[in-house]
């Protein structure tokens, strides 16, 4: 006589459950480190190729500086590369590849910006210019300079915190090296 037992039908016994706190927490790319995984691949390139792009447009007249901030593209976009490559591999660097990849963002996003301000203000001053969206100068310089500035800086410092301070962070990246 054949008799089937519980584990071979794939059924598991009551007292193999597990209490909530017996869970392992999760790891890997998640929570807040999968919000920044993702603003890199999706808002980014975007950010800063339109930047770029106008910057590039502007220097257009003087042909060396004009390759030179094209070049500094090139490596804000290998750097965006490597940096989401070592964050989803969970790889020992990506610490270190997230530190230089938010400090070279603020060099290369606010040198973009104030190229762009820079032009944006010449022609605002111009007198056959036209009517403006702003009504003075100081309002023009708080919303096209101040507030692309700080969200530049703002979000490079916070995000760099996190990386330093979190547990997460150190339990998911720095047992790999």
């Amino acid at each position: 006589m054949l008799v089937l037992s519980n584990e071979f039908l794939g059924m598991v016994a009551m007292n193999e459950f597990r209490k909530p706190y017996e869970y392992e927490e999760e790891s890997g790319v998640a929570g807040f480190i999968l919000i920044f995984f993702l603003m890199l691949v999706a808002v980014e390139p975007l950010v800063s190729f339109n930047l770029a792009h106008m910057s590039q447009l502007i220097l257009s007249p003087f042909t060396v500086i004009r390759w030179i901030f094209i070049g500094l593209f090139v490596i804000q976009i290998i750097l965006l590369l490597f940096t989401c490559v070592a964050l989803f591999r969970i790889h020992g660097i990506a610490l270190k590849a997230v530190r230089i990849y938010l400090l070279y963002r603020v060099f290369f996003l606010c040198l973009a910006v104030v190229i762009v301000f820079v032009r944006y203000l010449q022609y605002q001053l111009e007198p056959t210019a036209g009517p403006s969206m702003f009504e003075s100068v100081p309002e023009l310089v708080i919303y096209q300079l101040v507030f692309p500035l700080l969200y530049i800086i703002l979000f490079s410092v916070l995000w760099n915190i996190y990386f330093k301070k979190s547990k997460r962070v150190k339990s998911t990246y720095l047992k790999q090296q």
